[in-house]
């Protein structure tokens, strides 16, 4: 009987698809089966415009590890070299709700509120 070698790690930076790109910027959209990601770059001259350039569409649960692995990057980056400090026009507004607001959310609302809440000071500290 045969046994199987296991696949090699193949380097994805040496198929002939492979495209290399710069982002500074960008946009998601969603649906119920997926999230797209589009990525771009700020132009500033002659004015300011935001050029997107490419789309990654990925199923939820692949977006779920994909933003595990993010912030398990962005907090290895911090312990080594520090804070990475967004200027305040890219911060994005934390969710604002009155005491009423709050009690009229149902369970779930209250929930991802909550969530985003914490995430939010997580991330940016406030």
């Amino acid at each position: 009987m045969a046994i199987e070698e296991e696949p090699k790690e193949k380097n994805p930076e040496a198929e002939p698809t492979y495209e290399s790109v710069y982002a500074n910027n960008h946009m998601v959209e969603i649906s119920f089966w997926d999230l797209k990601v589009l990525f771009g770059q700020v132009e500033q001259h002659p004015k300011f415009n935001i050029n997107y350039h490419t789309a990654v569409t990925m199923p939820w649960a692949q977006a779920k590890l994909l933003g595990y692995y993010l912030r398990l990057q962005v907090a290895w980056h911090e312990a080594v070299n520090g804070e990475v400090k967004l200027p305040s026009n890219l911060v994005p507004n934390k969710l604002e709700a009155t005491a009423e607001d709050y009690e009229n959310m149902t369970p779930e609302v209250r929930a991802f509120w909550e969530l985003a809440s914490r995430l939010h000071r997580e991330v940016f500290g406030s």
